[in-house]
């Protein structure tokens, strides 16, 4: 909810994806909606280093998990904090 609250108070955009979907339909999907930040949690961490490597407009990617945020990924709580 936190997500959706911030986007609607910064005018942004949601773009909810379905971790179902092939790298490739994400990667598109991404791609097309201009898309330059990504909030993740674990079910979407086996995909996101394809998803990352074939995104060319993906810029961050923040964890909005509560379990512990692995290596290479900032966490949502920092993003909230700043």
């Amino acid at each position: 909810l936190e997500i959706y609250f911030a986007c609607h108070c910064l005018g942004a955009i949601i773009n909810p994806l379905n971790i179902r979907l092939a790298i490739d339909e994400l990667v598109y999907i991404l791609d097309d909606s201009e898309s330059r930040l990504l909030f993740i949690d674990e079910p979407f961490l086996p995909m996101l280093e394809a998803v990352r490597s074939k995104a060319k407009t993906l810029e961050h990617v923040y964890f909005s998990d509560t379990k512990p945020t692995p290596p290479g990924i900032r966490n949502m709580d920092e993003l909230m904090d700043g």
